[in-house]
């Protein structure tokens, strides 16, 4: 991978003006002088420093939690970030049994634990689509590995048990496609 050091701090330089001359109208007078912009790196650990090198010599503040992510264009990553109990942890999607959305809150459910994770329902969807995974009701999506016993049940619905032992039902308006899914 090529990087250009020169054009990138340019180009990094003019965010930075740009956000500072926009904040200049949120912020009072006593504070402009204060005034810094926190990114964070999503990126390969062997490009990192790289990165936080160059955003540092620009004038950003790189921290763990941020509003303005920098995040490499072919990095993948095969896991979401959740928390519980307080504890932020990579979960790999292989180790996913199903996901839930309560409102805003998303749950992703593991054979051992429970986490929130800041992902939309819709983009977890589009993330494990092909890997497996298919939408059940309005606000599940369930990993096929993670079902361990399907049971029909009356008006072509289907009550499926899940490897942590969840009871869940699949909707009559994504039944359809569960079955394609499962190869009914």
């Amino acid at each position: 991978m090529e990087i250009h050091f020169d054009r990138l701090c340019r180009g990094l330089d003019l965010l930075y003006e740009k956000y500072i001359k926009t904040e200049r109208n949120r912020v009072s007078s006593i504070t402009r002088r204060c005034v810094t912009l926190d990114v964070k790196i999503i990126c390969r650990k062997e490009n990192h420093e790289i990165y936080q090198q160059m955003l540092e010599r620009a004038g950003f503040t790189v921290v763990s939690e941020a509003n303005l992510v920098l995040r490499e264009q072919d990095f993948a990553l095969d896991a979401f970030l959740g928390e519980a109990k307080g504890q932020f942890e990579l979960i790999p999607y292989s180790r996913i049994v199903s996901i839930e959305s309560f409102g805003r809150t998303i749950v992703v459910h593991t054979p051992n634990q429970d986490y929130t994770i800041r992902e939309k329902l819709y983009e977890a969807e589009d993330l494990l689509r092909e890997r497996g995974f298919v939408r059940i009701g309005k606000s599940i999506i369930v990993a096929k590995a993670g079902i361990s016993n399907i049971r029909p049940s009356l008006n072509g619905r289907f009550t499926l048990t899940m490897k942590n032992a969840q009871q869940l039902s699949v909707s009559k308006s994504y039944g359809k496609s569960f079955r394609t899914f499962i190869g009914f």
